[in-house]
């Protein structure tokens, strides 16, 4: 059987019939990721165009920055001290320095 055609370098991501055969999931993942960075790309003109119609925000109170702040470390270190307790519990279980959660 004689090709005619143009022969690519990675037949994988190019759908056709010229090349040899074509993974479908590999096809949709390009195609889904050319459409995602095509959508990302004019993304920001779009914003553009829009921002220039919306009244700007009101400023928000210092304390609300604060406190959503203050939540957000003790969530992190509540994580890493629950972290702690587990590793300390598994040592006094005599399972040595496991990594179990």
């Amino acid at each position: 059987m004689v090709r005619i055609g143009l022969r690519l370098k990675d037949p994988m991501l190019t759908p056709s019939t010229l090349n040899a055969p074509v993974n479908a999931a590999r096809v949709a993942l390009f195609r889904w990721g050319s459409l995602i960075a095509a959508v990302l790309a004019a993304a920001p003109a779009y914003a553009q165009d829009k921002a220039a119609d919306i009244p700007p925000s009101k400023p928000v109170s210092v304390v609300y920055v604060i406190l959503f702040a203050l939540i957000v470390i003790a969530m992190i270190v509540g994580f890493f001290w629950r972290l702690w307790l587990n590793e300390r519990k598994h040592k006094a279980d005599g399972n040595g320095s496991e990594n179990v959660i």
